[in-house]
């Protein structure tokens, strides 16, 4: 019987489920445990906008959503950080 560990995948910029290669080896390997960090504190820079915090919100949404309706993971955890 092969042992599976759970996988971490932080999710940074390519927020996708359908084509993204590190997801489908790291469901290959067992359990996933997907992960986005929210920098609140970046979000308030002067090479940033509000319309780009939205699409990224907008983003992770329906991200949260794949995860409930796959099978490789009925959580998604966001972390904020300061």
């Amino acid at each position: 019987m092969r042992e599976e560990n759970t996988q971490l995948v932080w999710f940074k910029r390519d927020l996708r489920v359908s084509d993204n290669e590190v997801l489908a080896q790291a469901a290959e390997r067992g359990p996933v445990v997907p992960l986005y960090i929210a920098e609140p504190d970046y979000w308030l820079g002067s090479d940033t906008s509000a319309r780009q915090w939205n699409f990224i919100r907008d983003c992770l949404i329906e991200l949260r959503i794949s995860f409930l309706l796959i099978p490789v993971s009925k959580k998604f955890f966001l972390l904020k950080i300061r």
